[in-house]
C-alpha cells in the first residue's frame, strides 16, 4: 500500500514535472512566435522605410538633376544676358564717341566683351555690366566736361565778339558822322564854288555882251540905213 502511494506521488511529480515542461515549452515557442512575428513585423516596416527613403532619393536625385539642368540653363541665359547688356553699352559708348568725332585711340579704352569675366560669381554679382556702365559714366563724365568746357569757350568767344561788335558799331558811327560832316562840309564849299561859278558866268556873259555891243557900235555905219 505504501508502495502504491509513493508511486502515484512520483507519477504525481512526473506529471507535474511534464506539465511544467509542457507549459514551459509552449511559452518558449509562443514567445517564439511572437518574437519572430514581431520581428517579421519591424523588419517589414524597415523594409518599406527603407524603400519609401528610396523613393525619396530618387525624387530628390531626380529634382537635384532638374534644378541642376535649369541652374545651369539659368547660368547660361543670365551670360546671355549680361554679353548682350554689354554689347548694348558698348553700343552706346561708340555712338557717344562718334557724335563728339573723337579720335581713333579713345575707342581703345572701351573694355571688349571677352575681355570681362563671366565666371559664376561674376554673373551672380553682375560685375561685366557694372564694369560697362562704369565706362559708359566716365564717357558720359568726359563728354560733361568737354561741353563745359566749349560753354566756357563760347561764352569767352561771345564775349568778346560783342565788345568787338561794338567798338565796329562806334566806329562805324563815327566815320558815318564824319562822313556826313565832310559831305555836309564839301556841299556847302561846292555850293559856294557853283554859286561863284555862276556869278562868274553871269558876269561873263554880261560883259559879253557888253563887249558886243561895242564892237557893234564901233563899225562904220551903213549909208542904206540913212
Amino acid at each position: 500500500m505504501l508502495k502504491d502511494s509513493g508511486r502515484e506521488r512520483i507519477n504525481a511529480v512526473y506529471g507535474t514535472k511534464e506539465q511544467c515542461r509542457k507549459e514551459f515549452q509552449d511559452e518558449i515557442t509562443r514567445l517564439r512566435n511572437q518574437f519572430q512575428s514581431e520581428k517579421n513585423a519591424e523588419l517589414a516596416r524597415v523594409q518599406e522605410h527603407i524603400r519609401e527613403l528610396e523613393d525619396a532619393l530618387d525624387h530628390v536625385s531626380t529634382e537635384n538633376a532638374d534644378a541642376t539642368l535649369r541652374q545651369h540653363e539659368l547660368f547660361l541665359n543670365l551670360e546671355t544676358s549680361e554679353k548682350t547688356c554689354v554689347r548694348s553699352i558698348n553700343d552706346c559708348i561708340k555712338k557717344l564717341l562718334m557724335a563728339m568725332d573723337s579720335p581713333s585711340n579713345v575707342y581703345a579704352k572701351i573694355s571688349h566683351m571677352t575681355s570681362l569675366p563671366y565666371d559664376r560669381e561674376s554673373i551672380v554679382q553682375r560685375l561685366p555690366t557694372r564694369n560697362a556702365l562704369k565706362s559708359l559714366q566716365d564717357t558720359v563724365d568726359d563728354i560733361k566736361n568737354y561741353i563745359v568746357e566749349q560753354k566756357v569757350q563760347i561764352e569767352g568767344k561771345t564775349k568778346f565778339l560783342s565788345k568787338s561788335n561794338v567798338l565796329t558799331d562806334r566806329t562805324t558811327d563815327y566815320s558815318n558822322r564824319t562822313s556826313d560832316n565832310e559831305n555836309s562840309s564839301s556841299g556847302s564849299r561846292n555850293g559856294y564854288q557853283l554859286a561863284i561859278k555862276n556869278s562868274f558866268f553871269k558876269d561873263q556873259k554880261e560883259n559879253d555882251h557888253y563887249f558886243h555891243d561895242i564892237d557893234r557900235l564901233s563899225q562904220p555905219y551903213d549909208n542904206d540905213h540913212l
